[in-house]
Parts: C-alpha cells; sequence; structure tokens
C-alpha cells in the first residue's frame, strides 16, 4: 500500500538495516510527530521521558523496549540523560532471508518493560548486529538478519508469556492475522467487508463470527477504525486540508470525507482536527 509521505523525516534508509546510539543531539527532531516508511526498535538503556505512537503516550524506562511498525505516527520526547539505540529496518528486510519469521507482534505491541538479565542479552546482539554492519562483509546481512531473528523472537516469546489475554489471542490467531494485513493493504480501496469475506475465501457470516471471536469487533467496525487512524495520521499534518485529506484516503469527495468524520465521531472536520492539537504539543 502506497501510502503519504507528508510527514516523513528526511532520510529514508538508504540500507536494509541500521543502528543508531540514542543521544541528546540528533540530526532530526523526534519531538515533531512523524513516521517512516521502515520498522523502528527503541532500546532505552536508561532514561524517562514520553513516546507517543499512534496516538498513546507510553512512558520511557531504562531496559524498555518500544516497536514502532513502518506507517505509525510518533514523537519522542527524552530527558537529557536518556540513551540507548534505535534499530531500524525495512519490512522486507528479514523475510528477504527468513519467510518464516511472524512480526505480527510488532504490529500489536508498543512497548515493554524487560528485566536486567534479559535486556543484557538482547544487549549483546545489538552489539553484534553494529559490528557488522560496520564491517560491511560479504554475507553480513544474512548474519545481522540471524541475530536480529534471535531478538525478535527472544522479545515475542517475553509477550507471549507476559501479555494480556486479549493480544495473546489476537496473535495467536493465523486467520485473524491474515485479515489484518489484507486489511493494510487494502483499506484505501477496498471498505466493503464482501470483499474481505472473497479474499479470505469465506462467506460474510463466517467471516465476522471468526474476527469478532478475535476481537470483539466486526470488521465492519475494524474497517471504519482503520480509516479513521489513518485520517488521524494526516491531519496531524496541519497544512494539509481537509480536501487533499479526502483525495489521499480516495473519498469521492471532500462532503462524503465530512459526513465519515461526523458519523464515527460526532464532529465535523475542523472540530475533530483541534481534538488532535494536543499531539502537536511538547511532550
Amino acid at each position: 500500500m502506497k501510502i503519504a509521505t507528508y510527514n516523513f523525516l528526511g532520510d529514508e534508509l538508504n540500507k536494509p538495516i541500521l543502528i543508531e546510539k540514542l543521544v541528546y543531539q540528533t540530526h532530526y527532531d523526534y519531538s515533531k510527530p512523524h513516521r517512516h516508511n521502515y520498522n523502528e526498535i527503541f532500546f532505552f538503556t536508561k532514561g524517562k521521558g514520553k513516546h507517543m505512537i499512534d496516538f498513546k503516550t507510553h512512558t520511557i524506562k531504562s531496559n524498555s523496549i518500544h516497536f514502532v511498525s513502518s506507517n505509525k505516527v510518533h514523537k519522542v520526547k527524552r530527558d537529557k540523560k536518556s540513551f540507548g539505540y534505535v534499530l531500524m529496518f525495512k519490512n522486507d528486510f528479514l523475510t528477504q532471508y527468513n519467510k518464516e519469521i511472524d512480526l505480527f507482534f510488532l504490529f500489536e505491541c508498543e512497548k515493554i518493560n524487560l528485566g536486567k538479565v534479559l535486556f543484557s542479552e538482547i544487549k549483546e546482539y545489538l552489539g553484534r548486529i553494529e559490528i557488522e554492519i560496520i564491517s560491511d562483509k560479504n554475507l553480513n546481512y544474512k548474519i545481522i538478519s540471524t541475530y536480529l531473528q534471535i531478538i525478535l523472537l527472544k522479545l515475542k516469546q517475553f509477550i507471549q508469556e507476559n501479555c494480556d489475554e486479549k493480544l495473546q489471542n489476537k496473535s495467536n490467531d493465523k486467520f485473524y492475522r491474515n485479515f489484518y494485513f489484507k486489511l493494510e493493504n487494502n483499506f484505501l480501496q477496498q471498505r466493503k467487508t464482501e470483499y474481505y469475506a472473497n479474499v479470505m475465501n469465506v462467506n460474510i457470516q463466517t467471516l465476522n463470527r471468526k474476527i469478532k471471536k478475535s476481537t470483539g469487533k466486526t470488521v465492519s467496525k475494524l474497517i471504519k477504525e482503520r480509516l479513521l487512524l489513518e485520517i488521524k495520521r494526516l491531519m496531524l499534518n496541519f497544512s494539509l486540508s481537509f480536501k487533499e485529506i479526502a483525495i489521499i484516503l480516495n473519498f469521492s469527495d471532500q462532503s462524503n470525507f465530512s459526513k465519515f468524520i461526523l458519523k464515527e465521531t460526532k464532529l465535523n472536520p475542523s472540530e475533530y482536527r483541534k481534538t488532535l492539537k494536543i499531539y502537536q504539543e511538547k511532550v
């Protein structure tokens, strides 16, 4: 799915994977809402602060890990004495070397707090990744992919053992995961339950029953929620007009765009945008 690049930060990845140390001075302002076309994992070795990820604010703590999958809007406000690493990799980096890797938990879980022992173990693998990236030797991407896979599997294991029951149900439900990615890839063009029933090769009743079992919501409700989330993301760029946003999201006209927002939020577009100004402020 092609997404609007209105608030992408300047230098998108020119390599499949990169790692940077988190220091107080950075080459661009993380404290403004933005998004990337690649995944980021923040490893906070020490620190305090706030991190907004898709309109949820998380506390930065020592030995905490924050996941920001591609396309999510986020902004970071770290205290001056906060340090760590950010690992950035493109969506297809892992699957290029291991088609079995399951990144679903990255999309569903945004923050975990680890104990010192497990965090130290993961930090060692980060160090090995950093060495391989710097060395730039032949086959190093395959080695890096293996180290990254170990990190992700360790984190997935931790999440499955410690996350709430709802997240576990969704993470373990292959049918829901399949639907989730189909919705992510197609919601801009396809907003009918019938379409997703067809591509999932089931009837509408079966699709709704299976999805409601995992999420407690109908397919129609999830489609509307996904569309509203993208509207919120786009509205954070106050230089974009409502007409422009309606075009980006494939509404037939601005009137239908306004009617959708009013129906889902009980607010007109201008009123709804005002509620998002809080995310523009310094966290």
